[in-house]
This record gives C-alpha cells, structure tokens and sequence, in this order.
C-alpha cells in the first residue's frame, strides 16, 4: 500500500503543471519514503529542494497592494505571519525534543520557545500547539529540574482542564483579519476523534510516559495525575 502511494505521488509531481501541487507531491513522496523504512531515497528526493526566501503571501500583499486593495494585503500578511510563527514554533518543539540531553542548548530552546509563544499568545490563538510546547518541556526539564518540570506539567493540566475541546484555531486583537482564512483552512478542521479520546490521549500523555518516572514520589506530581485521571474520565 505504501509503494502504491509513493507510486501515485511521483506520477502526480511528474505529471502536473501546477508548481505547488508538485512540491507537495514531493514532499508527501518523501514522507512515504521514511515510512518504509528508506530515509536515504526520501533525501535523495528533496536534495534538490531550497527554502523558500519569498512566500506566497509577500507577493499577493504586493499584488494587492498595486490594485489597491489594502485591507487584502493586511490579511494576506496576517495570514503569512500566522502561519510562519507555527512553523516556527512546530520545528522549535521538534530541535527541544532532540536536545533533551544538552542541558545548555535544552534550556535556551525552551527559554526561547517560551518567548515566542507569550509574546504571541499562543495558548488562545493554538492551544493544541501550546500543549506540545508543555509537554516536550516538561519532557526535556524532567531529567534534570524537577521543579521546572513540574511548573510545566501543571501549566500543561490547567490547559487542558480548561474549555477546551473541541480544540481550535483562533485570532486575536492582533490578528483580527483571519476569520476567513481560519473558516477555510485545513488546520482548523476538528480533529477526527472524538471528545473522550482527545482527553484520553492528553492525560496519558503525561500518566503513561517513561520521561516522568523521576517525580513519582513528588507530592505535587501526585495532585497532578490526579487532576489527569479526572479530565480522562471526563470531569
């Protein structure tokens, strides 16, 4: 099944006119790839890829802009900032999570991550986001600073205690021109599981995973999983 995809992915990047839908097509290909155990052909495929210095979106703010259509420009940038500052933070949270094991670079990573997402307040703008930033903190503070751990991990309970499922994308006062974007776009769909699952899956996130074996004997960690096993059932 997966070489029919890989199959089917090539045929479309190597068949197609539109640029996008090949280098998503690509992209995919590769992902295929890794999924078969074959990391080396899916680096072969993207060798070639370059980043990206301009987006789509500086050049229909200068497209709108030279019509006129001012306000269009604003949220075609609203909507490129937006989107950056996930990427951003999603590869941020991934580099968190590969130098758990360099104290040093571990804690500015966080520090950092932490920056970015009060200064954006990420917490209401992509909750979801929010929770992976916690819980790969609190993964990486846990082997080393049981009280930053611990900060985290009830940081993360709070939120996910909160009114908050179904998760889902939302503006702000500052991007406050992205309710169309937001209506459309694919991150923004419900996640295809129900309620009882999503919660399942925070809280075992935290009660079932080897990095907090450390903080067993913690009382705060105790209150914690507490506080974990009631939003698991759904109270």
């Amino acid at each position: 099944m997966l070489e029919e995809a890989a199959d089917l992915f090539a045929r479309v990047r190597s068949r197609t006119e539109d640029s996008s839908l090949a280098r998503t097509a690509l992209q995919i290909e590769a992902l295929v790839r890794i999924f078969q155990q074959n990391p080396e052909e899916a680096l072969l495929l993207l060798e070639n890829e370059t980043q990206e210095l301009m987006t789509s979106e500086s050049v229909i703010t200068h497209a709108k802009m030279a019509t006129g259509d001012i306000e269009g420009a604003k949220e075609a940038l609203q909507v490129g900032i937006y989107l950056r500052l996930v990427l951003l933070t999603d590869l941020m949270v991934g580099y968190l999570a590969l130098t758990g094991g360099e104290e040093i670079v571990w804690r500015e990573t966080l520090r950092r991550l932490r920056a970015v997402s009060g200064t954006f307040q990420l917490r209401n703008l992509h909750p979801a986001m929010e929770i992976k930033i916690l819980l790969t903190g609190a993964q990486a503070a846990a082997k080393s600073d049981e009280a930053w751990a611990l900060d985290l991990l009830e940081e993360y309970t709070e939120l996910v205690s909160a009114a908050l499922f179904p998760i889902q994308l939302r503006g702000d006062d500052y991007f406050d021109r992205m309710d169309g974007w937001i209506s459309e776009s694919v991150l923004s769909e419900d996640p295809p599981r129900d309620e009882k699952t999503i919660r399942t899956s925070v809280a075992e996130s935290v009660l079932s995973n080897p990095a907090f074996r450390g903080l067993a004997k913690n009382p705060r960690y105790h209150r914690i999983k507490r506080r974990l096993e009631r939003i698991k059932e759904g109270f």
